[in-house]
């Protein structure tokens, strides 16, 4: 049985091809050829081999004609190898015929068959010069060891055996060589040791032939009816073989495609498994786009990896193969495609293969695209029908496995959202706070003695943007502060959102307090260029907290909840950064309970206003009052408003305060006005207050509201509150903007420059009790009191001296010329019902000393 000789054309079945490997197989065919110009003396010498001649030269050459177009076709790994039976006929050649009858029957018969198929010059050279330097090695050999030709005796059966396969021999050893330079060594190797026994039993099953016609030559008959009937066994074993391999590829077809996970991997494995069943070198599978104008085409060629693209959708076979659902086989003989043998030329040319076969590809909503295979690895067979069937049947089941694959593809993709959801901030991608407090356990592990620092920033009167712009407005801010801090910090850092408008940042590698404020310095200083939202310009601010590891803790939860009480502390710091202290951790249990308290207390209206009486030192007369909060809680009782206000201006309950007072206070000035008094209200405005965008809004609300003239309400802000010119004058010109009177609390601190008081639109000013309170004792006190009133009559403004306690200061101070005395003096700060009493009773240069009690009270504390 010997072997068809391979393609050697540069596109080998089992391995890339060597890039000389074409001349060298021109090489070896010049020297079979010469092999057998040197061998023919030998054998045209020899008298036994010549005495033969009872066969017909045509009728061998038929007989190799019917052996080389009935091949076996046998599998060896990837390759396909198609072994003839040629041994037969040249086992009964050498007893039945001339050596020159052999030589050119073999070579016209198997030439006519093998030429047809080839298209390489080189290829039809090599089988030439294989076949005739076989044929004469074979009648060389047996003329050798047989000394008669006489087909009776034993011992030229062994002769006639070993011819034959000195004749395999020289082709098997030619074959694997030409196999061996396109890269499949292995290959060639086990088609030489799978040939053996066929050869040994095909010359056998000659030389029994060759006896029945020597003996009777009627007993061809015969043979040829055990040959039809051997070969009718033959192709329906064939066929059931056929069969069973066919359920076996769809067995292991399905396992391996179901085996992968992924859709890219199921893509890959379906192509493998295809290209093996169908014995191809090429496959191809092609999957339409959503928008069916795309499609992902993905290729296996050769021992090349998976190649992928993205093509446009068409082709030749589209209309077909997509959209009528047709497999369509394109053969070199036209079968099942175009009749016209110029469009199947063209369509072979076009893909730059021999032949090709595709199936439509199912998916869930139709035909999702097509399988393809192209270039049948034996060159001598082609696609045929029952590869169409199996084609369709592999792409059936590909469709399936492929939308498994599509299905757990999506499932691990949901799966991995649901986890990325779980650790992140739906709203700007960060960290939430269990993925921030695992991640600062785990610089904790990592850190060593190198330390990890760990912030708290908490953006300040971020509830009034909320407020006043809504929700999406406040959202588009926190997203925006998201991105300046992720892109300000650098990798290194973990920003994280812990919820409202709190950011948390930990940074590994620092172990020192003054590292870690540089860093806070560099968080905070991002939000100083203004957020530009819907035609609005706002400024926002934030104060952070610092915790250093291991200095304030050695785990995650206790640095991150000391961080929460220094950025508490940074709140009342000028520049909005402060360290972990223990000191200001003593009461954190009592504050925290303290926020829902006073939350409660405003919402039930349970803090009163108190007023303290504002009297004109020239003439005694009352023009106006202060209005002072006041809470007296359940369980503590008197709380200092320094303590509750500090609260609400870090819990966001600052707003809601400033509200409840104003309200209150501006509704007690108009019943005053109505009632014949002609007085104004001054209401405390917090720094926060000055500051936020929808305060000028609120005042203008409530004075429309009640009625009250702009010019009765005075707002109080303290000095400390104007030390930021740049954002303060900015503010307090939009107060002014309402026609009310503003006030410079606390005047004398020293944090006011003149050059920023004359830019600011205030027309009043309070000189600071700390001074007038001990004016009349301390001559330094009095002589600053002095310079204060001056400059503030210099610059046209009022004057009102707070912390009027005696005569001695209400003397000083009106020949000072003061405009405006506050103090115990005239009148503690009192309920509205009792400074309506007050009111009525007071007459002018009726002022009398304040008690030795007042005094005491006075000297324990004051209580603003």
């Amino acid at each position: 049985m010997s072997q068809e000789a391979p393609q050697p054309n540069g596109r080998p079945h089992g391995g890339g091809a060597r890039p000389d490997a074409g001349i060298r197989v021109a090489a070896l065919s010049a020297a079979l050829l010469v092999g057998t110009a040197a061998l023919a003396p030998v054998v045209a010498g020899h008298p036994v081999i010549h005495a033969n001649g009872l066969l017909p030269p045509w009728l061998l050459a038929v007989l190799f004609a019917a052996c080389a177009i009935f091949t076996v076709e046998i599998e060896i790994r990837r390759e396909a190898h198609a072994f003839t039976f040629s041994e037969i006929p040249l086992t009964i050649a050498l007893y039945l015929a001339s050596p020159v009858a052999l030589v050119v029957s073999r070579a016209i018969g198997e030439m006519a068959v093998v030429v047809p198929k080839q298209r390489s010059a080189r290829k039809v050279m090599f089988n030439f010069a294989l076949f005739t330097f076989e044929s004469v090695a074979a009648l060389a050999v047996f003329g050798v060891l047989c000394h008669t030709a006489d087909i009776t005796q034993p011992r030229t059966w062994l002769a006639a055996v070993a011819a034959v396969l000195a004749a395999d021999v020289v082709g098997w050893t030619s074959v694997s060589t030409v196999i061996a330079w396109h890269g499949g060594e292995r290959e060639a190797l086990t088609t030489m040791v799978v040939g053996v026994g066929t050869a040994v039993a095909n010359t056998s099953l000659a030389l029994a032939a060759s006896l029945l016609i020597h003996f009777n030559s009627a007993a061809a008959i015969l043979l040829v009816v055990i040959g039809g009937v051997l070969y009718a066994a033959y192709h329906g074993y064939s066929a059931l073989a056929q069969r069973y391999a066919s359920l076996h590829l769809l067995y292991d077809f399905t396992r391996a495609v179901s085996g992968a996970r992924r859709a890219e991997s199921v893509l890959t494995a379906i192509l493998e498994q295809v290209r093996r069943a169908l014995r191809a070198d090429i496959a191809e599978i092609v999957l339409v786009g959503l928008d069916g104008e795309r499609c992902l085409r993905m290729r296996l060629s050769g021992d090349a990896d998976v190649t992928s693209e993205m093509v446009d959708a068409g082709g030749p076979f589209w209309d077909r193969v997509v959209q009528r659902h047709e497999v369509l086989l394109v053969t070199p003989d036209g079968r099942r495609f175009a009749r016209r043998s110029s469009a199947r030329a063209e369509l072979l040319d076009d893909f730059g293969v021999r032949d090709l076969a595709v199936a439509p590809l199912y998916g869930e909503e139709g035909v999702a695209g097509y399988l393809l295979v192209a270039d049948r690895l034996n060159e001598g067979a082609t696609f045929d029908s029952g590869d169409g069937r199996l084609l369709e049947a592999l792409a059936n089941h590909a469709g399936v496995a492929l939308e498994n694959g599509r299905l757990i593809d999506r499932v691990a993709r949901e799966v991995r959202e649901r986890e990325y959801q779980a650790a992140h901030d739906a709203l700007t991608g960060l960290a939430n706070r269990t993925s921030f407090v695992d991640r600062v356990s785990d610089a904790l592990n990592r850190s060593g003695n190198d330390g990890v620092a760990v912030m708290l920033m908490d953006l300040d009167r971020f509830k009034d943007v909320n407020d006043t712009l809504g929700h999406d407005t406040g959202d588009e801010v926190l997203s925006l502060v998201a991105s300046r801090l992720s892109g300000a910090l650098g990798d290194s850092a973990t920003v994280a959102r812990l919820g409202g408008d709190e950011f948390a940042i930990v940074v590994p590698g620092i172990a020192d307090v003054e590292t870690a404020q540089e860093v806070a310095n560099q968080a905070r200083s991002v939000l100083v260029p203004p957020f530009a939202l819907r035609g609005v310009s706002l400024e926002i601010a934030g104060s952070i907290g610092i915790t250093v590891a291991p200095l304030h803790g050695a785990d995650a939860h206790t640095l991150l909840k000391r961080a929460d009480i220094a950025m508490y502390s940074a709140k009342r710091e000028p520049s909005g950064i402060a360290v972990y202290d223990a000191e200001t951790d003593e009461n954190t249990v009592t504050r925290l309970a303290l926020v829902g308290a006073l939350r409660e207390a405003i919402e039930r209206r349970q803090l009163q206003v108190y007023y303290q009486p504002k009297v004109r030192i020239s003439d005694e007369h009352v023009v106006g009052a202060e209005a002072l909060v006041r809470w007296f809680h359940p369980e503590h009782g008197f709380m200092s408003p320094d303590v509750f206000v500090a609260i609400a201006e870090r819990t966001g309950l600052i707003g809601p305060l400033t509200r409840l007072v104003a309200r209150e206070a501006i509704a007690q000035c108009k019943e005053w006005n109505d009632n014949g008094y002609d007085m104004s209200i001054a209401v405390n405005l917090s720094a926060l207050g000055l500051l936020d965008m929808s305060t000028p809004d609120l005042f203008a609300d409530l004075l429309a509201e009640i009625g009250l003239e702009p010019s009765k309400l005075t707002l109080e802000i303290t000095e400390t509150t104007i030390m930021e010119p740049a954002r303060s004058v900015a503010a307090i010109e939009r107060l002014a903007a309402l026609g009310v009177r503003l006030s410079i609390d606390d005047f004398g601190t020293g944090y006011s420059s003149l050059s920023h008081l004359q830019r600011l639109p205030v027309q009043e000013i309070k000189v600071d009790r700390s001074f007038v309170m001990t004016m009349g004792a301390n001559e330094s006190d009095a002589a600053i009191v002095k310079s204060i009133v001056d400059l503030g009559h210099n610059l046209g403004l009022k004057v009102v001296a707070e912390g009027v306690e005696d005569r001695v200061s209400w003397d000083l101070l009106a020949r000072q010329c003061c405009d405006i005395a506050q103090g115990y003096f005239m009148s503690r700060p009192i309920p509205a019902d009792a400074f309506n009493e007050w009111l009525q009773g007071w007459e002018p240069r009726r002022i009398e000393p304040i008690t030795q009690l007042e005094r005491a009270v006075t000297a324990i504390g004051h209580w603003r």
